[in-house]
């Protein structure tokens, strides 16, 4: 839908209302394979070797990743490999993803925040520029703030709001004001609320902490990169220079023609759109096992963590009794996941992890006191499969359990 016929179409609404705004992670995936080859069988295939956990902490102002970064890579065919920090990880022209041994979620100390429409993230600071509202950031150019490639703009660490069938803006002082966006200014938003005299207002920028606008989703092209602080962005091709530096040639919008990002900026590289299906971006339906009924008063969903993580997969929080039915997928998939529970779950219960593809068992596993984490690497056929969590006790008490980088890969 088009914004001209989003205004026609809030016209005819006239809507307007007021409310008050009411990890550890890679290290553990890959410690075993049945797929992995061993490094003098062919040197150029991908090696899983064994993984160490390692402590990591949360990105803040004042530190980077670790120098000695390690990726874990998914090559053609999803066989899973590592780079060592002394390997120049490959191109996106000869893997389907990369991601950083981390399972942190990607933290910004910029003060704003800019969401297009085809999922590029770009944390920076609204500017004036010749009284053009610009957008500044750390790798790009400075941007023309265009409506119809915003999804949402978020100064501070404000979460923009949820908008559904009109734009919103949310204020201050927890108001939130719905309409139609028309114009973004260095200094106010104008936005149609309906008809009337009063149809248009004017929300100055210093009143406001976020902004949401509807309009249909932009599919990305080419390879996507997720950076530390939070960016998000595109371009034709991922390169390295070295093993200390990638390099993405064709950015829009920035500085210099080839943006070259340190090694220890980088969280994750995903080569085409196709290459990598988070499990967070499929929409499951929920239901009881047989004889778990009345364990629990509402059957719960995948519960996805706030943030920015590589290749749009946050920790999935799963609370059982349930099946989880997901639609069928086009083609064969491999699942790749690190099924983990907390202390407090693994206390309180004991649960089964039950994986089908087209009806058939293809994985179970127990999660008890002595077993808090488990690799998950299945292979999913082209039609429909489902994730269960059973109680093996005979209790629903501690029956949680997290998905920590689920992502599905075309064998």
């Amino acid at each position: 839908m088009t914004r001209q016929h989003q205004m026609h179409f809030k016209h005819q609404v006239a809507t307007t209302y007021l409310a008050y705004a009411c990890v550890q992670g890679l290290c553990l995936w890959f410690t075993s394979s049945a797929q992995g080859q061993l490094a003098n069988e062919n040197p150029n295939r991908i090696v899983a070797p064994v993984l160490v956990p390692g402590s990591q902490s949360r990105v803040t102002k004042q530190d980077n990743l670790p120098k000695e970064l390690t990726y874990l890579t998914i090559g053609q065919g999803a066989v899973i490999g590592i780079v060592s920090p002394n390997q120049t990880p490959g191109d996106s022209s000869s893997m389907l993803a990369l991601v950083a041994n981390t399972n942190q979620a990607a933290e910004s100390t910029s003060k704003g925040l800019l969401v297009l429409v085809d999922g590029q993230r770009i944390p920076g600071t609204l500017d004036n520029r010749q009284g053009i509202a610009t957008w500044v950031s750390l790798w790009c150019a400075p941007r023309t703030i265009a409506i119809d490639e915003v999804r949402s703009l978020s100064f501070g660490r404000s979460t923009p709001p949820q908008a559904t069938n009109t734009d919103v803006i949310q204020l201050k002082n927890g108001d939130r004001i719905s309409g139609l966006i028309t114009a973004i200014a260095p200094e106010a938003v104008t936005i149609d609320v309906g008809t009337g005299a009063d149809a248009t207002v004017s929300i100055g920028i210093d009143t406001i902490t976020a902004m949401s606008l509807v309009g249909p989703t932009k599919p990305h092209s080419g390879a996507r990169i997720w950076l530390a602080d939070g960016t998000v962005i595109d371009g034709p091709l991922v390169s390295w220079s070295g093993a200390d530096y990638l390099r993405m040639i064709g950015v829009a919008g920035a500085k210099i023609p080839t943006l070259t990002v340190p090694r220890d900026r980088v969280l994750a590289v995903q080569s085409t759109p196709q290459s990598a299906i988070p499990l967070a971006s499929l929409v499951p339906v929920s239901s009881v096992p047989k004889g778990c009924e009345g364990m629990r008063f509402i059957t719960s969903t995948p519960l996805a963590a706030p943030g920015t993580w590589s290749l749009d997969a946050p920790p999935l929080e799963i609370e059982g009794p349930v099946i989880l039915s997901y639609p069928a997928l086009v083609e064969k998939h491999r699942l790749i996941a690190v099924a983990c529970r907390s202390t407090t779950s693994r206390k309180a219960g004991i649960v089964d992890l039950v994986i089908r593809s087209a009806g058939k068992e293809v994985l179970r596993e127990r999660l008890d006191t002595d077993r808090a984490r488990v690799e998950i690497r299945v292979d999913l056929l082209a039609a429909p499969f489902d994730i269960e969590l059973q109680p093996a006790d005979g209790s629903a008490v501690g029956d949680m359990v997290v998905l920590e980088r689920a992502v599905l890969f075309q064998e």
